[in-house]
C-alpha cells in the first residue's frame, strides 16, 4: 500500500494513475471472460492450424483453398471496419497471423511466462504492454514493435500527459479511440 499524501495535485495523479491500472485491468478480464481471443484473431489462428496441417500433409490444393478463404475473411473485416485505415491494417494483420505470424501479446506472453520478475513487475509491464498493444490499434503483431512506433507511442505519451485536464486519467484513449 503506497502511503498517503498531504499534496492535492499528487493525490489526484496516484487517484487517476490508479483508475487507469484498473480500467486496464478490467478490460483483460473482460477479454478473459469472453474467451480470451477477439473473434477475427481467434479465426486467423484457426486457419493458420488448417494451414499448418495442410502443409505438412502436402495437399496444395487445400492450402491454396485456404488462403483463398483467409483473403475473403480479410476483406470482409476491412468492409466490416468501414473500409478505413485502421480496418485494412486490421485485415492485414488478419491474413499475417493466418499464415502463421503470431500476434504481439502472444509473444509478450511468452516472454513473461519463461521471466522470473516479480509478481508487481510483472503487472506493470502487462499493463504498459496492452496499452502500446491498444494504441497500434486492429491486431498487432510482434513485427510491429519498431523504432517509429515506439518513438510514436512516448510522443503520445507525453502529449496525453501533459495536455490532460487534471481531473482525467494518465491515458483518457488511445489514437485508436478506445479507452
Amino acid at each position: 500500500m503506497t502511503p498517503g499524501t498531504a499534496d492535492l495535485n499528487e493525490a489526484y495523479q496516484r487517484k487517476h494513475a490508479m483508475i487507469h491500472r484498473l480500467q486496464v485491468e478490467f478490460s483483460r478480464k473482460q477479454r478473459e471472460a469472453a474467451g480470451t481471443l477477439p473473434a477475427d484473431l481467434l479465426a486467423a489462428k484457426g486457419f493458420a492450424k488448417e494451414l499448418e496441417a495442410a502443409a505438412n500433409a502436402e495437399n496444395f490444393d487445400l492450402s491454396e483453398t485456404l488462403q483463398m478463404k483467409i483473403t475473403d475473411e480479410a476483406e470482409k473485416i476491412h468492409e466490416k471496419g468501414g473500409m478505413t485505415a485502421l480496418s485494412l491494417e486490421r485485415a492485414r494483420a488478419f491474413v499475417s497471423i493466418a499464415t502463421g505470424a503470431r500476434p504481439l501479446m502472444e509473444c509478450f506472453e511468452d516472454w513473461m511466462d519463461n521471466s522470473s520478475l516479480p509478481q508487481r513487475t510483472r503487472l506493470k509491464y502487462r499493463t504498459a504492454a496492452e496499452e502500446f498493444a491498444e494504441f497500434l490499434g486492429g491486431l498487432p503483431l510482434a513485427s510491429h514493435v519498431t523504432k517509429d512506433n515506439a518513438l510514436r507511442y512516448v510522443d503520445w505519451l507525453n502529449e496525453a500527459c501533459s495536455s490532460a485536464p487534471r481531473s482525467s486519467s494518465r491515458s483518457p484513449t488511445t489514437p485508436s479511440g478506445t479507452a
